[in-house]
């Protein structure tokens, strides 16, 4: 019978309370000899970011994949020992830069804890405000598209009947219907049995010669052709917008996380740049152009 879910029952067995005084440590995972007890999967939580560490105990599967991955990484140790890599030169030299780069990144993490309560609700709300203010100036197109598929580089008889079937979209672009067109004429697979229908697509989605071609043009304009690396392409507009923004309850939380991840940014390199100052470096250019020269020969 299945027990109960990986991670109600994890969280029992990773209780600080439960582990003190547990007289016996359960084994929650293992493959072949390697085994992942309580305390080896608490502390191996214990290494990971809250965010990731707080993910990882409300999903069974994100768990479930931890574990998993915890192991194999046992497993792929373990061969690499077998195999003598850690008395590598190339090997070692790597692992004292990973430590040494470790070490740096806990240093600077130390450096630029973020006072409790921050970012304040006007700053998320200001920074919510600015979001809409710059998504009013970002379009969605609602495009419809006839594709005939000839990329840079084909063929002499690609480009040939290529050209050809170009020719006969033009030729019936303007009194033709458009979603007929496509049906009859177009490549591109996911659209040509709507009706050439793409749906809405954000600006920064389109190539730039398709953004091109649509400056200044309005519903029910026809362009093209427009020739890309793909092929030839034949658009009608159905209808601009703006970006529509999700409400402030809705992206609260990831504002919030964001303007954190910023502050943390600028508090390290703020940290970063003094500690450089105090360090004194000085870089002989002359000697480092002429090293340069020498190692590239």
């Amino acid at each position: 019978m299945r027990q109960t879910s990986i991670t109600m029952l994890l969280l029992g067995l990773l209780s600080f309370g439960s582990l003190a005084h547990a007289a016996e440590s359960a084994i929650v995972a293992k493959s072949g000899a390697a085994t992942l007890r309580r305390e080896d999967l608490q502390a191996l939580l214990a290494t990971l970011p809250a965010e990731t560490r707080l993910a990882a105990l409300a999903d069974d599967a994100t768990l479930e994949q931890l574990l998993r991955s915890e192991l194999l990484r046992s497993a792929l140790v373990a061969k690499a020992r077998a195999a003598g890599l850690e008395n590598d030169a190339a090997v070692k030299a790597a692992l004292d830069r990973a430590r040494d780069e470790l070490v740096v990144r806990v240093l600077v993490e130390q450096q630029v804890k973020l006072p409790a309560g921050y970012p304040a609700e006007a700053d998320i709300k200001a920074a919510y405000a600015a979001g809409v203010t710059a998504a009013a100036k970002v379009s969605e197109y609602h495009l419809a598209q006839v594709f005939v598929a000839l990329p840079d580089g084909a063929p002499a008889d690609k480009v040939t009947s290529g050209l050809a079937k170009v020719g006969a979209v033009q030729a019936r672009l303007q009194k033709a219907d458009f979603a007929q067109l496509a049906k009859e004429f177009s490549e591109h697979a996911d659209s040509a049995g709507k009706g050439g229908d793409l749906g809405f697509l954000e600006e920064s989605r389109l190539l730039p010669e398709v953004r091109a071609a649509l400056v200044g043009a309005k519903p029910g304009s026809l362009i093209g052709p427009v020739k890309t690396a793909q092929g030839v392409h034949f658009f009608k507009l159905l209808e601009r917008r703006a970006v529509a923004v999700p409400a402030l309850e809705t992206l609260h939380d990831q504002i919030a996380d964001a303007l954190r991840q910023q502050q943390r940014s600028l508090l390290a390199k703020a940290y970063l740049d003094q500690a450089a100052r105090e360090a004194g470096i000085t870089v002989n250019q002359i000697e480092l152009s002429q090293f340069r020269t020498e190692a590239a020969k």
